[in-house]
């Protein structure tokens, strides 16, 4: 498969990513501040986008390691460094995933949410910025030749 195509369908998935993201923080915002009530409706809601990350999150990631990774390295020699560094990141974020996901299984059943929400603010941040350093350092790239 052709890189720009490849990045074209990368960049793509992290808009639908972002979309997600912005579902997620706006949910993470309900948890603080109203009853009981709206804070069990926002975990309720926390819980209807774990599918999507626990499935979506990790195929994006293989897919970028599998399919774009190699083909930048091949075109694009000095991108190694970042290439390793970005895989490092999928780990990393993928462990916070875990513990998010702990988290919200622990606020479920306790009712405490304040480090959900800390968690889930992080994650989030972290998650935009990797986005985002992918795409400027790869895409950029990708559109030169």
């Amino acid at each position: 498969m052709q890189l720009a195509t490849v990045m074209d369908s990368v960049v793509k998935e992290h808009g639908e990513l972002h979309e997600r993201l912005g579902k997620w923080e706006k949910t993470l915002g309900r948890l603080t501040g109203g009853t009981f009530f709206q804070a069990r409706t926002a975990l309720e809601q926390l819980w209807r986008l774990v599918p999507y990350f626990e499935e979506e999150l990790p195929r994006h990631f293989r897919r970028e390691e599998s399919d774009l990774y190699p083909s930048m390295k091949e075109g694009y020699p000095a991108t190694a460094e970042a290439l390793k560094r970005f895989a490092t990141e999928h780990a990393e974020l993928l462990r916070l995933w875990k513990d998010y996901r702990g988290e919200l299984l622990y606020s479920d059943a306790i009712g405490e949410t304040h480090r959900l929400r800390e968690l889930g603010v992080e994650l989030i941040a972290r998650l935009r910025q990797h986005m985002q350093d992918e795409e400027l350092e790869m895409v950029a790239l990708s559109r030169q030749k």
